[in-house]
């Protein structure tokens, strides 16, 4: 039987999720290359996957579509969304268990992350125009059926992770062009990635977050609050629900307890 040879060896036509990801991982060059020249060979430079060819990151994707795990499925018949409005019935149950979480999610937790990795990279977030436009926008977004607006830690945490502090702006304009196309061609890319397997959307996804996920331990780590910050990492991650309200807001609720019960001192020393 014959194999396709994808990145310098046999391959079988399916591949189980285990391998994509492996190929995933060392097609964003994260992964040492397996004819690299050892740290101690002076015969050559040492080469590393992805490291200075521009086409090694689109590896993983050739070894998803050669090993037949791509399966887009049939014709789609609709490349452009159509906005289906929709009528608001109000109720009070909805409004106690949905509202009220939801509102602090988006306020306390998603507004609070984004507002926070924004001051960590030196940029002066105005709070309360924040709050205002994710509040005005939410109301219309609702009209369609679409998620609340807010001010998303990890979206904010890639804009800001490289490049000069005055042009981040930039970033997010073309963060901002990026997802109304992605809007209007929802179609499209959603039967995209359902035809892309779940471990290889899952592995790019975690190696863009590596240096944020760096960038967070090394602030949050380093000087003060320590085990308020693992704290509320530990019950994040424990994806903890009460009242309906997510682990990210418990787990922000158990450090801010911790801190006051355990590292008082802190509270009273400089940042540094």
């Amino acid at each position: 039987m014959l194999y396709p040879i994808v990145v310098g060896r046999k391959v079988p036509p399916a591949w189980p999720p285990r391998v994509i990801a492996e190929q995933a991982f060392r097609s964003t060059g994260c992964a040492r290359s397996a004819s690299a020249p050892s740290a101690g060979d002076a015969t050559g430079p040492q080469r590393f996957a992805g490291a200075k060819d521009s086409l090694l990151p689109y590896r993983g994707a050739v070894a998803v579509a050669v090993s037949g795990r791509f399966d887009p499925g049939p014709a789609a018949t609709q490349w452009i969304v159509t906005p289906v409005l929709q009528v608001p019935q109000w109720s009070v149950q909805a409004m106690v268990e949905l509202v009220v979480p939801l509102a602090i999610t988006v306020l306390v937790v998603q507004n609070g992350q984004g507002v926070a990795v924004l001051r960590a990279a030196s940029h002066d977030a105005p709070v309360n125009a924040i709050t205002v436009a994710c509040g005005a926008w939410s109301l219309l977004a609702a009209g369609v059926g679409a998620v609340s607006t807010c001010l998303t830690g990890p979206t904010n945490a890639l804009l800001v992770a490289s490049g000069e502090r005055s042009r981040h702006y930039a970033a997010g304009i073309v963060c901002g062009l990026l997802a109304m196309v992605f809007g209007l061609l929802a179609p499209l890319f959603t039967r995209l990635m359902l035809a892309t397997p779940g471990a290889f959307v899952a592995v790019l996804a975690g190696l863009a977050m590596l240096r944020v996920l760096q960038g967070s331990f090394v602030t949050a780590f380093s000087s003060r609050f320590t085990l308020g910050a693992l704290v509320t990492f530990i019950v994040t991650v424990a994806d903890v629900t009460v009242l309906n309200i997510g682990a990210a807001f418990w787990g922000l609720v158990a450090g801010i307890v911790v801190s006051l019960l355990l590292e008082r001192p802190d509270f009273t020393t400089p940042a540094a």
